[in-house]
């Protein structure tokens, strides 16, 4: 996982209530969306979130805990 990676998860992490993806291209200082879609489907890929797509804040945190060993 990348740096650009672990920020959009912990941008995630840190609301009360799941995100917009235009939210996270606030919270990591990114201007394309498609950018974060990227980000998101490799989270989503490794089980760190899970998305329902046809809603606009279907981003779900899972369980699953981010390992040292897991970073770039």
């Amino acid at each position: 996982m990348n740096a650009k990676t672990l920020a959009v998860l912990k941008a995630i992490e840190s609301r009360r209530f799941p995100p917009t993806v235009r939210d996270l291209c606030k919270a990591t200082d990114t201007t394309s969306t498609s950018v974060v879609e990227y980000y998101l489907n490799q989270l989503q890929k490794a089980g760190y979130i899970e998305r329902e797509r046809k809603i606009a804040r279907g981003i779900l945190r899972t369980t699953k805990v981010v390992e040292p060993e897991e970073f770039d």
